[in-house]
């Protein structure tokens, strides 16, 4: 790499060592054009072709992010659009190959690779603000403003794969689709907020066969898909948002709403789950109910996502425990307890609990550990929603106080 290629992705965040083993992990695999070009903004070129190894995917997710921290809207709207722009007469496409003369598969690659591995970088980024080392002051901010870009990005990216996906949904037996264009336009993302707002004009045409061969239709039809991104936060309203969204499509079937939105979370998270949990790939037929309330209980208490809007339709493409405020409160109880909690969010000094009437010895030590630290609240989510709620029973009986200590815990006091 030249100085000013090593310059400009200092300048976008990347540390000189970790530049270091990008480029020589990207070398190995024989990718290492991606950093090069990337480094000269010739999106155009090295979105030619698709990265196959998970360390360029995972290289190329981190430069959006960096670019995004930037505040460079304009470099990313070029960036995406060298990714998703129709593909000239591939030679590695055999789909109707004679007349197929646009591709958009590179396009959904592309847009698979963002949507999995920022989900990806989200995750991790969540596990060190959960359970990591944050470092001092400096770094932990960074952290949160970190997970915050790539809870908007991952929403971003979501939106614009389940909105391609949808035009090759339904397709007639033996048909397909070719773009003729396809772009994305007056892309604003909003870096405080973490919501994008965008056009996404595209073309498409439809290639099928009849008993003479394959045919191209001679009609092409123009859309102009106008999306916006929203970010959700509080305490149920990713949840509610799966239930109103499930409700739509299942209104007519007997089926248990619940259950249906809890597989609708499984079906968004399949690769992309927290790595606190993975309750609902638990397959063994006496832990399946259990697992399905587990799932609730986080979905509903604890849980933010994103969500993308057109034409009066919501879609919700994220979901997970990704808010670093909700993170750390929640660390905090298992470090330091409800006590701390107490003393920290609402300014009540040497908090108070009696623990002689809660039980029998097991059950008293389990709301000790509660109340005092030395547990961990996702671990069993249902049983230990249980135990919050009895602990904030027991301490509004001695205190009259009116505290929803899950209310605290997730949004905040005075949210």
């Amino acid at each position: 790499m030249t100085d000013n290629e090593i310059n400009e992705m200092k300048r976008l965040g990347f540390s000189p060592q970790e530049l270091s083993d990008t480029y020589t992990s990207l070398k190995e695999c024989n990718e290492e054009e991606f950093i090069i070009e990337l480094a000269n903004k010739n999106f155009d070129k090295v979105f030619l072709k698709t990265p196959k190894e998970k360390a360029t995917k995972e290289f190329i997710a981190e430069y959006i992010l960096k670019l995004s921290m930037e505040n460079e809207g304009d470099n990313l709207e070029k960036l995406l659009n060298s990714m998703i722009k129709p593909v000239e007469n591939p030679s590695n496409y055999p789909v109707y190959q004679a007349i197929y003369t646009l591709s958009s598969k590179r396009a959904r690659e592309y847009i698979n690779i963002l949507y999995s591995e920022t989900i990806e970088l989200l995750q991790k980024n969540s596990d060190i603000l959960l359970y990591g080392d944050v470092g001092d002051e400096n770094n932990y901010n960074y952290l949160v403003r970190r997970s915050n870009n790539l809870l908007g990005l991952a929403t971003l990216f979501g939106s614009i794969k389940y909105l391609i996906d949808d035009v090759y949904k339904d397709l007639p037996d033996k048909s397909y689709i070719q773009f003729t264009q396809l772009y994305i336009s007056n892309l604003y993302y909003d870096t405080h907020l973490n919501e994008s707002y965008y056009h996404l004009n595209y073309e498409k045409q439809m290639v099928g066969a009849n008993n003479r061969g394959v045919v191209l239709s001679p009609k092409k039809e123009s859309y102009s898909e106008v999306i916006t991104t929203d970010i959700f936060r509080r305490r149920g309203n990713i949840d509610l948002e799966i239930f109103l969204e499930n409700y739509k499509k299942e209104k007519n079937s007997n089926e248990n709403i619940l259950n249906v939105a809890a597989f609708k979370f499984a079906d968004l998270m399949k690769n992309m789950a927290n790595g606190v949990v993975d309750y609902l790939y638990s397959y063994k037929k006496e832990d399946r109910i259990m697992s399905e309330i587990n799932q609730s209980i986080l979905t509903q208490n604890y849980y933010c996502g994103g969500t993308f809007s057109v034409d009066n339709y919501r879609c919700v493409v994220v979901a997970g425990l990704f808010d670093p405020d909700t993170i750390k409160r929640i660390r905090m109880v298992n470090e330091s307890g409800f006590k701390e909690l107490l003393r920290v969010e609402c300014g009540i000094e040497n908090p108070a609990f009696e623990f002689e009437d809660v039980g029998n010895e097991e059950h008293q030590e389990i709301i000790k550990k509660l109340w005092n630290g030395g547990c961990n609240i996702l671990e069993e989510p249902a049983k230990n929603f249980d135990r919050i709620i009895f602990l904030e029973d027991q301490y509004d009986d001695m205190t009259k106080s009116k505290i929803s200590f899950m209310d605290i815990l997730v949004n905040g006091y005075g949210f």
